[in-house]
């Protein structure tokens, strides 16, 4: 089995922030990761590239979203949006492999946020109540409300600032330059055709899961 990825994740400079976002400019200094299938084989149907940065405050996110057939119907926070097109991101700063934070969002800035207990299998944790979160999303081209659509999509941006108060569960956890973290890079992409499932870390299952600690990548903060 191949050995599990690692991301560089550099500092966010004071200039580059606007609001609750980094300036676009921000992200060409970002290291980057692309997206596998979740069982490592064959060729992904679209590609998806997400970028990270981080400052004392926040973790930051972005995914760019290669996708013809841009779709979400769900519009309240906490709605199964993972039913339909979603990025994700799974946190588990320490390392135990036994608990993790899950965070999704839709093509429609809706989020999706829980605690996950893990035991052979995954339990939602109902107490975790993220207050500062934010995101924002950008579609290029037509964002449909039903998976069989006529297309006339590009690609779509999803953005998350992920604040270090907010992984509170335990304890506030905030990572100092050398620090590492487990965490993994997930999209699920529903067409006409079928459904597919991209990882940065692949779980290797046989059907397509996600709650696979074991094989979360770490994630490196300089």
């Amino acid at each position: 089995m191949e050995k599990l990825p690692r991301h560089i994740c550099v500092r966010v400079k004071d200039a580059d922030k606007e609001n609750d976002f980094l300036r676009p400019t921000s992200w060409l200094t970002a290291n980057f990761g692309r997206l596998r299938n979740w069982n490592g084989t064959g060729e992904v149907k679209h590609t998806t590239i997400f970028m990270t940065k981080w400052d004392e405050e926040a973790l930051y996110v972005i995914f760019i979203n290669e996708d013809k057939n841009i779709w979400a119907s769900y519009t309240n926070k906490g709605a199964p949006i993972y039913l339909e097109e979603v990025n994700e991101v799974f946190i588990d700063p320490s390392r135990s492999g036994k608990s993790y934070y899950e965070i999704e969002i839709s093509p429609k800035n809706v989020l999706w946020e829980g605690y996950i207990l893990y035991d052979e299998k995954p339990k939602l944790y109902s107490g975790w109540n993220p207050k500062n979160l934010k995101s924002r999303v950008n579609i290029f081209g037509r964002l449909h409300e039903k998976k069989n659509n006529n297309g006339e999509g590009k690609f779509w941006i999803s953005e998350l600032k992920i604040p270090f108060e907010d992984l509170n569960v335990e304890k506030t956890i905030k990572p100092n330059v050398g620090d590492v973290w487990k965490i993994n890079f997930f999209r699920i992409e529903r067409m006409p055709d079928g459904d597919y499932h991209y990882a940065w870390s692949p779980t290797y299952t046989e059907e397509p899961n996600f709650h696979v600690p074991s094989k979360f990548g770490s994630i490196v903060f300089v």
